[in-house]
């Protein structure tokens, strides 16, 4: 029925249609086509929808990091409903930057790690080549770790048997391998003193020669002797400026530009003690006094030329006010080394080596140069003088000890 203008109904009424079996088959076939069609179509947009939906999650979870992340880093900032979307498309932008300036800056890290590795191969690979290795490196590295690690536990067991029995004979035999060593360590040490003994003489040698000596080497007339020092004035002289009608000889003295007689008187039996010593040892007067003094002095004394060296003041050692005679910068072994002086500060140094003798001045009935020729003969010939000298004053020192 279809309504007409002007209020008219017109009614159509189908007409009957006859089907047969070959319209039906078209009919049917044509409707499942359309179905197929239409499903496959749906397939499509369902699987479109799905992927829209996949990528929506990803977005909205990039979103969601990213707001969130931003919140925590500023929580009192808020956005407007038409910022959101475009502050949501630059967040998932520098999210996608930072993950590939990651990615950048470790692929810079590691290739300045292999570049390192390697410049510290070629560096191991040089030394190598200039520094030879020590066996154990060299036969590691030819066998290989695992084979040298092996050797190494090997090498490295210890037998942990059980203890066997000693052998009878293998003590023994152990026993007088002990008495043969005790009897050599003698001869050993004896060996090893001997040797440390010359290296001794050798050191003290070599000193020698490096110090200023105040004596010239010994003479060949001269091998065998001992040194015997005398001083000078009080001792073996005495001199003055005063006018002694009795002196032996008077020496013209220059001081300060003018010259002074200096009136000396020799000692009772001086000369016959000279001329007695002069074949038994080398002579050195070793004076305190000035040389141009004593250097005029003693060429008038000297009658029988036995004198063999002179020493003044200018060789002794100032200390305390005194002038000692340093006997050990003579140059000679003091074993052999002798001096006779009135003033006991003068050998201080070397007390064991002196012979003391009285302060003479003028006393003309002195004697003691005389007495002393007989122990000066025998002292001649003994190995060391200080053993003699030192026994000698301790039995002095008793026998005033006993006076007293």
């Amino acid at each position: 029925m279809v309504q007409l203008d002007g209020g008219s109904t017109l009614i159509i009424q189908p007409t009957p249609t006859t089907i047969t079996k070959s319209s039906f088959l078209r009919q049917s076939k044509s409707t499942a086509n359309k179905s197929y069609k239409k499903r496959s179509t749906s397939n499509k947009s369902a699987s479109a929808s799905d992927a829209t939906t996949k990528r929506g999650k990803l977005f909205s979870l990039l979103f969601c990091f990213t707001f969130k992340k931003k919140k925590d880093r500023s929580p009192s900032s808020t956005l407007s409903e038409k910022e959101k979307p475009r502050r949501t498309s630059s967040s998932t932008s520098a999210t996608v930057d930072s993950i590939v300036n990651e990615q950048l800056l470790h692929h810079q890290r590691k290739q300045h790690t292999n570049e390192k590795q390697q410049q510290q191969q070629t560096t191991f690979e040089v030394a190598k080549e200039t520094i030879p290795l020590p066996p154990t490196l060299i036969e590691k590295e030819r066998i290989g770790d695992e084979e040298f690690n092996k050797r190494t536990l090997k090498e490295e067991e210890v037998d942990i048997s059980l203890p066997q029995q000693i052998n009878i004979e293998n003590e023994k035999t152990a026993q007088q391998e002990l008495v043969e060593v005790d009897q050599q360590v003698p001869v050993v040490l004896t060996h090893i003193e001997q040797e440390v003994e010359q290296e001794e003489d050798a050191t003290i040698d070599e000193f020698d020669s490096h110090v200023n000596h105040l004596l010239e080497p010994l003479g060949k007339e001269h091998q065998g002797r001992k040194c015997l020092v005398l001083d000078l004035d009080e001792t073996l002289i005495h001199s003055s400026f005063k006018t002694v009608a009795e002196a032996d000889f008077i020496v013209p003295v220059e001081i300060d530009g003018n010259y002074h007689n200096v009136f000396v008187l020799k000692r009772p039996g001086v000369d016959a003690f000279m001329k007695r010593m002069g074949e038994l040892y080398e002579i050195v007067i070793f004076t305190a006094s000035l040389s141009k003094y004593a250097d005029p002095v003693l060429d008038q004394f000297d009658l029988h030329k036995v004198i063999h060296h002179r020493l003044f003041r200018e060789a002794c050692h100032p200390y305390n006010g005194s002038y000692i005679k340093d006997l050990s910068r003579l140059g000679r072994d003091l074993r052999h080394v002798i001096i006779l002086d009135n003033t006991p500060a003068s050998y201080s140094f070397h007390p064991c080596n002196a012979v003391p003798v009285s302060t003479w001045f003028n006393d003309q009935h002195d004697s003691e140069l005389i007495d002393l020729i007989p122990f000066l003969e025998d002292l001649s010939k003994v190995d060391n003088v200080v053993e003699v000298l030192n026994i000698s004053l301790l039995d002095d020192y008793n026998m005033h000890e006993d006076v007293y």
